[in-house]
């Protein structure tokens, strides 16, 4: 190694590891770890591989039984846990570099860990005890002996064939993508390898099957189930894009820079064989197959594919896009290091609000708030409800000594039932945090009787409101009304109604309301064009109206967005799951934009409308849409934060 070079190459893992270890203390547990945790209480082996991986988990029992007999050497901590992997995050570096220089040049490599150093795809995984550094790491292991013994098998080919298995086992044991890593690797070999070792290498793969062979039938038994797909959505066509902006901070000012490099690197007059390079042929088909292999899986078959599963082959994608680059001087490669890993650390912190958004954790910090709530306020005049993971809760109510005077959320059969206790609370604050679920639709609820919002705490993941009765501080929380029907005139825009409906008999406000018929199916519908409304990603759009509770036993309010003739969502809330105050309710029903996928699609609609499925006779009165703000970091960890500067 050149020594100028060998200072390069240092300087950016000591960045990497900076970038680590920043407020280690702080970095919390995520959902997953804590489930890998909560799975390491077992008496004996065999409960821990029947209860622990069998019968709770989807990934192979490698990293579960590390971590089980970890903690029981090392502690709970999350410093103690998370430190192997952090060591993994940073043994990954120096890999990568290997890699990357041997089979292109010194700047290849040093590109390569400096993107592998400074963005978040490569910390954030760093930061985890789950099974995805720690599987790049055995992944790049595997391929630097692999290259030994496909390339060279002459030297040491028993010693390096060894290392080679023991490398690919692991990596079945890891995850079930890094097995399939470990398969595209073992099969590239057989293109490669010189015939006279081609029996050896063969044996070389049966001996990685039969170190897997203990692991087969907890492999079958997931297989069977099929993978992730009761939350995780099928992809879309643009998940290729969305993953290339995800390595980039969803950042063209560090996108940029590497479509330069790239670019070089494809017109380098160097490389007339530029497609004959074995290497640079390899890494793609590495990178892209894996990809590719589990997008069409989880577009037909199950969906399973996330950025997560795609680490393992993550580091080709640079050695591609760079692999052709010029060995350029030593001033040159400064500045372009340099320019790259500030670009990317400035639009880590900026940008990603990486260090923010990750060590707040949701679980921890609904409990903190909730414990100083309670201090400040008393249980006369506070109520808190949470929505969280009963075992994550107890974790944190003990090691922190918190005070554990709240409602779940789950306790409440349905809707009518929590709006009711709300309702009838009586005190003149409280709280409800809720993770990213369907649970946000209680905000316009509970907005109904305590109508102040005096604190929305963001997180990944989850949301926390704090509401009052009367107002105590100037706090703006949009919750904008867009369009309304008192039914107090004729006509309206965006209503469709009749003058004979309009009646004096009831009202909720003014002195009109809307009366239906019992033979009449549809009421008064609402249409709007979205692009003639402003508003954020991640807002919420709240549709409601007052009914007269005397008349209507069940009926329903629909929303729906179309794209032109195509419908893209279809929702609906039935009359009688909200409570009833002085004969009216408030009906509502709500609507996460950011959960809807509508990238490019045009001209999108809004229709509301009231669906007398029952025909019943009923009044209803103040037809509204309100457009409230959301939560712009609730999926701030994968996809792009709102109002991101670069």
């Amino acid at each position: 190694m050149d020594k100028k070079d060998n200072y390069l190459f240092y300087s950016l893992i000591a960045i990497g590891i900076v970038l680590r270890f920043i407020s280690p203390f702080e970095i919390p547990f995520t959902h997953d770890e804590f489930s890998a945790l909560f799975r390491t209480y077992y008496d004996n082996f065999s409960d821990l591989i029947a209860k622990g991986v069998i019968e709770t988990d989807v990934h192979p029992a490698g990293v579960q039984v590390f971590i089980h007999y970890y903690v029981m050497l090392f502690g709970r901590s999350e410093l103690i846990v998370k430190l192997p992997f952090i060591f993994f995050g940073i043994g990954t570096l120096i890999l990568v570099y290997i890699i990357g220089k041997k089979w292109f040049n010194p700047f290849t490599g040093l590109l390569a860990v400096a993107y592998c150093a400074s963005i978040q795809y490569t910390i954030i995984f760093s930061q985890m005890a789950r099974p995805y550094i720690s599987g790049l790491f055995f992944a790049l292991a595997m391929v630097y002996y692999w290259d030994k013994i496909v390339f060279k098998p002459e030297d040491k080919f028993f010693k390096h064939s060894a290392l080679f298995v023991l490398f690919s086992a692991i990596c079945a044991y890891n995850h079930h993508f890094s097995l399939l890593f470990a398969a595209i690797v073992g099969l590239t070999g057989l293109f490669f390898i010189n015939k006279k070792f081609y029996v050896k290498y063969l044996i070389s793969g049966a001996m990685i099957f039969v170190l897997y062979i203990p692991h087969l039938s907890i492999f079958f038994h997931q297989l069977n189930i099929g993978g992730v797909g009761n939350w995780l959505p099928k992809p879309t066509y643009n998940f290729f894009l969305e993953y290339v902006m995800y390595i980039f901070h969803f950042s063209y000012f560090a996108l940029i820079p590497a479509l330069f490099i790239s670019l070089l690197s494809f017109i380098n007059p160097l490389k007339e064989k530029f497609f004959r390079n074995k290497y640079w042929i390899i890494a793609v088909l590495w990178f892209l197959t894996p990809l590719t292999i589990g997008f069409l899986y989880s577009y037909y078959v199950n969906p399973v594919i996330q950025y997560s599963g795609l680490l393992f082959s993550f580091p080709f994608f640079f050695l591609v896009i760079f692999g052709n680059i010029k060995n350029y001087n030593f001033p040159i490669k400064f500045i372009t290091l340099i320019t790259i890993v500030g670009i990317n650390i400035f639009t880590l912190v900026v940008n990603r609000n990486h260090y923010q958004v990750f060590y707040n954790s949701f679980f921890k910090d609904a409990l903190v708030q909730n414990d100083k709530n309670y201090r400040e306020f008393g249980n006369q005049e506070y109520t808190g409800i949470i929505e969280s993971f009963e075992d994550i809760t107890n974790h944190y109510l003990k090691t922190l000594n918190l005070d554990s005077t709240f409602t779940w959320y789950s306790n409440f059969p349905n809707k009518k039932a929590f709006l009711e206790f709300v309702r009838d609370s009586g005190k003149g604050n409280l709280s409800f945090s809720f993770l990213h679920g369907s649970a946000h639709t209680m905000v316009p609820g509970i907005m109904e009787y305590y109508p102040q919002v005096l604190e929305r705490r963001d997180y990944d993941g989850g949301t926390s409101y704090f509401f009052a009765k009367n107002k105590l501080v100037n706090k703006s929380i949009r919750n904008d009304i867009i369009i309304s029907n008192d039914f107090e005139n004729t006509l309206n825009s965006g209503f469709g109604q009749a003058l004979e409906n309009l009646t004096d008999i009831v009202s909720y406000s003014g002195k009109q309301s809307f009366f239906m018929a019992s033979e009449q199916e549809w009421g008064p519908t609402l249409e709007i064009a979205l692009d003639s409304v402003i508003f954020g990603q991640y807002d919420c759009f709240d549709v409601s109206f007052r009914l007269y509770q005397n008349y209507i036993k069940q009926g329903l309010l629909v929303v729906q967005l179309k794209s032109e003739d195509t419908l893209i969502y279809w929702g609906a809330s039935e009359v009688n799951e909200f409570p009833v105050t002085n004969n009216w309710s408030k009906v509502y029903h709500s609507i996460k934009f950011s959960d809807i996928d509508t990238k490019g699609l045009k001209n999108i609609k809004l229709s509301a409308f009231i669906w007398n499925k029952y025909q019943n006779e009923f009044f209803i009165d103040d037809f509204q849409v309100h457009i409230r703000e959301g939560n712009p970091i609730i999926y701030g960890l994968h996809k792009k934060i709102k109002n991101e500067l670069f």
